[in-house]
């Protein structure tokens, strides 16, 4: 299908169509739902993923949609697990000098005060907490659904418009070779 804008498809007989049955569709790789005839933008994290499946796709341009889902997702639970293995390590950090001020306790014939020991105990319940709360961020990364009827993921250094890979002796980062590609020797081919 040639690549028409949202503006020019809505005015076709299919598009004024859908947009009045308000149902979301992709175009583009933007979703869209017509409301008083009129084309308005769709977010898709406002969406689960069983409204996703149910997207009506006009360009093939979905997987877009789906890929900007799933880098967004893991974008969040990969924050989410850094910010828990930085609470983990201030509050080990806090139980050593916990620990040590016992062990100088000791080493002054004191006993350890049981404020201390209680102390340590809430340190050790709390970090248990973050490591269930990690735990459950890595299933969440590891569930993170992709389109379902996409095709093959496309290898890195590889164009999805003219399927040319970057060359074997090529040291160049497979994105950057890929980007220089659309940008130059790309435009010139074609």
């Amino acid at each position: 299908m040639a690549k028409l804008s949202i503006q020019h498809w809505g005015k076709t007989p299919e598009g004024m169509e859908l947009v009045e049955s308000q149902k979301i569709f992709c175009i583009g790789g933007a979703l869209w739902q017509g409301w008083k005839q009129v084309p308005i933008p769709v977010s898709e994290f406002q969406l689960s993923d069983v409204e996703m499946d149910d997207i009506t796709d006009i360009d093939a341009s979905m997987d877009r949609v789906w890929l900007g889902r799933r880098q967004r997702l893991e974008g969040r639970h990969s924050r989410k697990s850094a910010e828990y293995d930085k609470r983990r390590h201030e509050l080990r950090v806090e139980r050593s000098q916990i620990i040590t001020s016992i062990k100088e306790a000791r080493d002054l014939d004191m006993a350890p005060s049981p404020d201390d020991m209680d102390q340590i105990e809430r340190i050790n319940e709390r970090m248990q907490g973050l490591v269930d709360l990690a735990s459950q961020e890595r299933l969440a990364k590891a569930s993170i659904r992709v389109d379902p009827s996409s095709a093959p993921e496309v290898l890195p250094g590889t164009c999805e418009e003219c399927g040319a890979t970057q060359p074997a002796d090529s040291k160049a980062d497979p994105v950057k070779w890929l980007r220089g590609h659309k940008m130059g020797s790309h435009k010139k081919a074609v």
